[in-house]
């Protein structure tokens, strides 16, 4: 989260003398108050914002940026960001609605592969302006109508034709980002044929340990008359516990193995 390099650069450069003063004792507050500033790119880590805009105002002892708007993949960002004048520790609320998840996939170095879907979502965070690696916050995303089951390591987990439900896959989660990983709290992946619950962290720099617990929905053995309403929820539960599978390694190139037991995560 390169946020200091350049946004904080070109602020801070600008404001320099009021800054000064405002720290120096001198009694004098800045006050930037002022127009919409827009920008044609802004990149913060590895997320690309286009015509960006938003207006800048001195409250207290932060630089604040509201009603902060800008294009992403296909989507669209709104949000607030604050930069504390004294310690540049930067805090911010961004929230994505109608984003493209090839987009998004494709910006983080992989191949997308028709996988669809729309993402929407929030995070708020706080960092420290030149230690990206404190970054600390939380969040929840929402994919929709996307054909997640398709990627090659799920359709091999799951068994079956993938491409028989394009585009009715939905996945929703919550996390948390602390100690450089992105910890998930609640994510589940839902199809036609099977619900996937993710447990475990996929770290800043790229590592995954996720816990993946498929259940499948048994959907022929819930329509026998009497016996199949109890049956299908019960074969659903052993499956979710003999077909389980931990995903480690890099996230560009991750490696799955079958754990039944879910003793990856310990």
């Amino acid at each position: 989260m390169a946020v200091g390099a350049r946004i904080l650069a070109v602020i801070f450069v600008a404001l320099g003398p009021l800054l000064t003063a405002a720290e120096g004792g001198t009694g004098l507050i800045p006050r930037v108050d002022g127009e919409v500033v827009h920008a044609d790119l802004v990149e913060i880590g590895p997320l690309t914002l286009r015509d960006a805009v938003g207006r800048p105002e001195i409250k207290g002892r932060e630089l604040v940026f509201s009603g902060c708007q800008a294009r992403a993949y296909l989507g669209t960002v709104t949000g607030i960001v604050a930069i504390g004048l004294s310690d540049s520790l930067v805090r911010a609320r961004i929230d994505l609605a109608g984003g493209d998840l090839d987009k998004i996939v494709r910006q983080f170095g992989a191949n997308p592969d028709g996988l669809g879907g729309q993402v929407d979502g929030w995070l708020e965070f706080t960092v420290p302006a030149e230690r990206p690696d404190q970054l600390a916050g939380r969040g929840a995303v929402t994919v929709a109508k996307a054909s997640l089951v398709q990627l090659p390591l799920l359709a091999s987990l799951l068994v079956g034709d993938p491409a028989a439900a394009k585009g009715q896959d939905l996945f929703e989660a919550t996390f948390e980002i602390r100690e450089g990983k992105v910890r998930l709290t609640r994510a589940m992946l839902t199809s036609p044929s099977a619900r996937v619950e993710l447990k475990g962290s996929v770290g800043l720099d790229g590592e995954c340990n996720l816990l993946l617990s498929p259940a499948f929905s048994f959907q022929l053995v819930d329509k026998v008359w009497g016996i199949g309403p109890l049956v299908a929820p019960m074969l659903s539960l052993a499956s979710s516990k003999v077909a389980r599978a931990v995903l480690r390694g890099q996230i560009s190139d991750p490696v799955l193995v079958i754990d039944p037991f879910g003793r990856g995560l310990e």
